[in-house]
């Protein structure tokens, strides 16, 4: 080991650095630039003739057909390099596809004519400088590779001349060896091994640094010594050239730590003067017996299930009891569950060792329908249908919040550019219309350049793509962490988070995010095998998701159940017409009340199942019913509900707001006494913290704070389903625009979202639903304190509002139906206790309840 101090190791290390490596034949292949701009003579010279006149598409596509390889040339000078297409349906072919034919010709002339192709050329006289600026362009993303090249020439020569000098002597052998028996780890970091007498004794590896930062620090300080420390195990050491300028600026501590981790550290000036001859004589003697502690045996068994899919007793440099007993003991280690021990005791292997295989099999040799069949098994996924034209198929996981409808999964060998993103969700829309995210499988890694590629993308896609490379899902067989878990994570990196909202602002809420209604659930099946239900409840407080979830159940429990939207059924036609729909029964186009026997006999399939109708969003038809009658019959629709409900030939669920409350408290309505009213209000705190954090926690988003965050949602919400729905997906929007290594959330976050004008108006809207000005001066007044039906009458009056009580009972109902109110035993007192700061963004209630007090109370 160098016998100079750490720090003067360093010190000399820095005098030592080169600013950079590149010489003026680096920068530019000036011989390269010219010969490939030659090589395209004659497409040069067609197409300046064909610039010399006018260049419409048929002079431009006989060029074409003549001169195919200036179809590319054409597409370097608009910067295309792949197939596009347009919205009008039209397209343009891959630089490598050139028209073959006159039509197809005709068709790409006319869309570069239409790119702007003619006005780039005009008034170029010499197209052969237009290609040398194209082909210097180019060229520009050689130069690192060339000056990367140059460092590993410098490096080879120098070993082979340390080589050469030292077996000059006679005392040692030394020779370059293949990489190949090195673990996996060490061999991707190491480009030359370096044998002693046949005995691989010297890892070479090198890195050459122009900016500093996160990532080369900790290469500096963790990888390159832990590497170092793995190959002790076996004997060897490592070398280490690392050049460049961010070397200058390293800081003190991080060259230090490769300085301790890995002794033999060298420039390339250091290198050539005789660093590496120097270093091959000292490491050139075999080390002692190497000291084998039970920490060196655990990182043993890590690199060779690292490198493979098991590690072997006969690998372990220990005797073969020892070695068994130390795999026993790897196994048998909390979390290692998914590693299983051969009855013998002798090999410790992957319990997913199958998949682990596959898929680094799949990093060499791709297939892309394998590498779908391998992926669908390590995460679980069910197959729905494939494609294998298109090499894609549907799949499905269940019981998961993110990925809750079917997706796409697709594969291609080479990771995708931007424009072929794009391409490929499309397919992922046209194959899964109803997801949101699809998957592309690669055979490639996913390196940071990608991954923004990836990531800057996303916003644009109709479906966003998750990108998993081989290596990617090898990682995941043999990891501890669970591939569903591993897979949100990628999610969480690489995609649109908006796109992906677990969190449900319009429509009914699906069975993943259904929380806290088991009681009212519980209550309506119960009572629908003898009498029928009238659920209650105000806009958008989860009506339509528990009849929806109920169905469900419905069916389990031997019921026969029907739902029907009735949101845009108006008359007894109206409902007619849907109810074939929906049902597909045949019924009378002029449908009339007394057809709805009819309907139930139609419905019966014999099986003695008792039939109910789930009909939702009855109001207007409610309202039709009372207007009309048939046969002097008033309200006969639900008349004839009443009765077919009471001989037992169906049942019926019928959910509204404001007309079937008012209908089922009129003693004259066939809805007095008629059905079981089932009243649907804010969910409980439990369900409303679940139905806030769940969704983060399956998006892989950390709650270090869970408890608050909920208790905030719960503050701005007061547990209105539709409320906590806008205020998560809200949030989640804010995640979206955060750095995903560690993206997490906390109550800051729910009062910048509810802290918006926007949240107070959605708060005010949802709650009041349809409430009249009465009922919002009464909320106003409740805000200050409780009120007795005394006291509230009295506040009528003082603002000059006489109310009969029949009207300020109702009033009263509606809005503890909505769950603004609640009732106490004097009176009533606010239940939506964030109205007061919703109004403040209206200036406060004195302010807000003006409008409602002039004109009539309606």
């Amino acid at each position: 080991m160098p016998t100079m101090r750490v720090e003067d190791r360093v010190a000399e290390f820095r005098r030592n650095v080169a600013a950079d490596l590149y010489a003026p034949g680096d920068i530019l292949d000036l011989e390269s630039t010219f010969e490939a701009v030659d090589s395209y003579r004659e497409e040069a010279a067609a197409l300046s003739a064909a610039a010399a006149k006018r260049l419409d598409a048929e002079r431009l596509a006989t060029t074409l057909l003549s001169h195919p390889r200036l179809y590319k040339v054409l597409l370097d000078i608009l910067s295309i390099s792949a197939a596009i297409s347009l919205e009008d349906g039209r397209s343009l072919p891959a630089p490598n596809s050139p028209p073959r034919d006159h039509s197809s010709a005709v068709a790409a002339a006319s869309i570069l004519i239409e790119l702007g192709l003619p006005a780039l050329l005009d008034g170029v006289t010499d197209v052969r400088r237009l290609l040398l600026i194209l082909q210097i362009s180019a060229d520009a993303a050689r130069r690192r590779f060339r000056v990367d090249a140059k460092i590993k020439r410098r490096i080879e020569t120098a070993l082979n001349n340390s080589i050469a000098a030292i077996n000059s002597e006679g005392t040692w052998s030394l020779s370059i060896s293949d990489s190949g028996s090195l673990p996996y780890q060490v061999r991707r970091y190491s480009e030359y091994v370096v044998s002693v007498n046949g005995h691989p004794r010297v890892a070479v590896a090198s890195t050459f640094q122009t900016a500093s930062g996160g990532r080369q620090s900790r290469e500096l300080q963790t990888v390159y010594p832990n590497l170092n420390s793995a190959l002790k195990t076996s004997g060897m050491s490592l070398m280490l050239i690392a050049d460049g300028l961010a070397m200058r600026t390293m800081p003190e501590r991080v060259l230090r730590q490769l300085f301790l981790g890995v002794p033999h550290t060298m420039t390339l000036r250091q290198m050539i003067l005789g660093g590496m001859e120097d270093a091959l004589r000292e490491l050139a003697p075999p080390p002692p017996p190497p000291d084998v502690n039970a920490a060196d045996l655990r990182r043993l068994i890590v690199g060779m299930l690292n490198d493979g899919v098991s590690a072997r007793v006969e690998g372990l440099p220990v005797p073969e009891d020892r070695g068994k007993q130390a795999l026993a003991q790897y196994a048998s280690q909390p979390g290692e569950e998914l590693l299983s021990l051969s009855p013998d005791g002798r090999e410790l292997a992957w319990a997913r060792s199958k998949l682990v295989s596959s898929f680094r099999r799949l990093a060499v040799f791709f297939e892309s329908n394998s590498a779908i069949e391998s992926a669908l098994e390590l995460f679980g996924a069910l197959l729905i249908r494939e494609d294998r034209d298109l090499s894609a198929v549907t799949a499905e996981l269940r019981d998961d919040l993110v990925l809750s409808t079917p997706f796409t999964v697709l594969a291609q060998r080479a990771l995708p550019t931007a424009n072929e993103l794009q391409d490929l969700s499309k397919i992922a829309l046209q194959l899964s219309p109803e997801s949101k995210v699809g998957i592309l499988l690669v055979q490639d890694l996913i390196g940071p350049t990608a991954e923004r590629i990836i990531r800057d993308a996303q916003t644009f896609l109709p479906v966003t793509l998750v990108v998993i490379g081989m290596q990617q899902c090898a990682g995941i067989a043999s990891a501890r962490q669970s591939p569903r878990e591993a897979l949100r994570e990628l999610l969480l990196q690489q995609t649109d988070l908006r796109k992906l909202s677990p969190f449900v602002v319009r429509g009914a809420t699906p069975s993943r995010v259904f929380f806290g209604r088991e009681e009212e659930e519980a209550s309506l099946l119960s009572t629908l095998p003898t009498n029928s239900v009238a659920l209650l409840g105000g806009r958008r407080i989860g009506k339509t998701s528990l009849l929806r979830h109920c169905q469900t159940r419905l069916q389990s429990a031997d019921l026969r159940p029907f739902f029907g939207d009735c949101q845009t059924v108006r008359t007894w036609e109206d409902f007619g017409q849907m109810a074939q729909r929906a049902w597909e029964v045949k019924l009378p186009t002029q449908f009339r009340p007394q057809h709805l026997f009819s309907l139930i006999e139609r419905l019966d399939d014999g099986s003695g199942r008792s039939i109910v109708l789930l009909l939702d969003e009855i109001d207007q038809l409610l309202q039709w019913d009372a207007q009309r009658s048939n046969d002097e019959v008033p309200e006969a629709f639900f008349r004839a509900c009443r009765s077919i409900s009471q001989q037992g030939l169906a049942q019926f669920v019928f959910s509204g707001e404001r007309t079937i409350a008012s209908r089922m408290s009129d003693a004259s309505s066939p809805h007095w006494n008629f059905c079981k009213p089932l009243m649907l209000q804010q969910l409980s705190k439990g369900a409303a913290d679940a139905l806030i954090t769940q969704p983060f926690e399956a998006l892989g988003v950390a709650l270090p704070e869970k408890e608050g965050f909920a208790d905030a949602a719960w503050h701005v919400s007061d547990g209105h389903p539709e409320l906590l729905q806008l205020l998560g997906d809200k949030v989640v929007s804010v995640v979206n625009q955060r750095e995903r290594t560690s993206a997490s959330v906390n109550a800051a976050d729910i009062y910048t979202v509810s802290g918006e004008f926007e949240y107070a108006e959605q708060y005010l809207e949802t709650y009041w639903g349809q409430a009249t000005k009465l009922e919002k001066i009464i909320s106003i007044l409740l805000i200050s304190q409780p009120l007795s039906n005394a006291e509230l009458h009295a506040k009528l009056i003082d603002i000059d509002k006489v109310v009969e009580p029949p009207r300020l009972r109702l009033a009263l109902y509606m809005l503890e139906l909505y769950g603004v109110i609640q009732r106490t035993n004097d009176g009533f007192m606010m239940k939506a206790h964030w109205f007061k700061e919703a109004l403040e963004f209206y200036g406060g209630p004195d302010a807000a309840i003006l409008p409602y007090l002039s004109g009539d109370l309606q």
